[in-house]
């Protein structure tokens, strides 16, 4: 899609003997598929004529040029547009998440694989790295919709941010989950119990920790 075509579509016009007949005047346009026509033909040649630089539209399917002569039925010339090479990783949940350490990220994050124009691709290889620890599966296949969900991330046991970066080809495009401690479940003393000091007198401090369900820096 949004490319030249590699080969110039050419046509004839003949009289009735069969013969091609020069300097007819022709209009050439296109009629599907949002397409582009540079230095269109305005008359024939005595031969094969070039329709012009024909470049296809923007989206995936039928492109299609209308080539007009006075007294004739219109003649249609098509082409079929695919998507190109994957330029694009576009996200379709949050690109930022809340979330406490070690947790499984739910809902999953999920995202498109596209070309320059945002034509899905099927079948794209992706590979999944991750930044901050945590766990994830390596390696992804969009489907026919171009999608592709990581539905095992868990986060690291880590305080902070923590990235999940997808790539193909040339296209990338990274989540940030902010990983926060984990909900307190016990209070630990570390020191300081049962001193023995005379009436009136400070202590000395007494320490205890805050023991969280899993321990973050």
């Amino acid at each position: 899609a949004g490319a030249k075509l590699p080969a110039v579509p050419t046509f004839v016009v003949n009289d009735d003997a069969g013969r091609a007949i020069s300097g007819v005047s022709v209009a050439i346009t296109v009629s599907k598929g949002n397409g582009t026509l540079e230095s269109p033909t305005t008359r024939t040649k005595a031969g094969a004529t070039s329709v012009g630089t024909w470049s296809l539209g923007p989206k995936v399917g039928l492109n299609q040029l209308t080539i007009t002569v006075a007294g004739l039925p219109p003649l249609l010339v098509s082409a079929t547009a695919s998507a190109g090479a994957a330029a694009k990783i576009i996200p379709s949940t949050p690109a930022t998440i809340e979330a406490r350490v070690a947790e499984a990220i739910t809902p999953a994050v999920a995202a498109r694989v596209t070309d320059a124009f945002e034509n899905p691709i099927a079948s794209a290889p992706v590979t999944v790295t991750l930044s901050g620890g945590g766990s994830a599966r390596s390696t992804l296949t969009s489907d026919a919709d171009g999608a592709v969900v990581v539905d095992d991330w868990v986060l690291g046991t880590v305080a902070g941010p923590q990235l999940l970066t997808l790539r193909t080809g040339a296209a990338t495009f990274a989540f940030t989950a902010n990983a926060s401690p984990g909900a307190p479940v016990k209070i630990r003393l570390a020191s300081g119990d049962q001193q023995r000091v005379p009436a009136g007198t400070a202590t000395a401090p007494v320490i205890f920790r805050i023991v969280l369900a899993v321990l973050s820096a």
